[in-house]
């Protein structure tokens, strides 16, 4: 039964900690914020606790910081692992790409020719005759990763 207590709350931290792993620096930044805040509260709680001997403020005050921490850990996971899907997305789609300018001679005019109908991933041709493309995808709130057919390197910038 005392493990029963901890099952939901770790798993809340979790589901809190993959939703705000898939936010963009600007909403992460606002999270952190809070979520300093709720700390800086817990340890001034902990202290005060300590200070009075008061054992149950200092056992809340510790989950309070164990939960931040816990949820700190999960959303830069998170934000790694969406890192790392949007790469392997990115390398699909140059080799969709790719693909069909072997079958068709040129590339397509838009990236929903070759199958990709999402909205993180953007593609442009280069030119009317449809030699080239880049293709883009932002990193974070203002990083952005560019791939150009006619280099085929990844750069990035600001």
């Amino acid at each position: 039964m005392n493990i029963v207590k901890y099952i939901l709350p770790l798993l809340i931290l979790l589901l809190f900690g993959v939703f705000f792993g898939q936010a963009d620096v600007f909403g992460i930044m606002r999270v952190v914020t809070f979520f300093l805040l709720i700390l800086l509260i817990s340890g001034i709680v902990l202290i005060i606790g300590s200070i009075k001997n008061k054992t149950k403020l200092i056992k809340s005050s510790r989950t309070v910081i164990v939960s931040i921490f816990t949820l700190g850990i999960v959303v830069l996971i998170s934000m790694k692992v969406k890192q790392e899907l949007t790469i392997k997305k990115a390398t699909e789609i140059i080799s969709l790409l790719n693909e069909f300018k072997e079958n068709n001679e040129l590339y397509p005019n838009t990236i929903n020719e070759v199958g990709y109908n999402g909205s993180t991933i953007s593609y442009q041709p280069l030119d009317s005759n449809r030699k080239e493309y880049k293709i883009r995808y932002l990193i974070d709130g203002w990083h952005l990763r560019e791939y150009s057919s006619k280099t085929e390197k990844w750069t990035t910038s600001e």
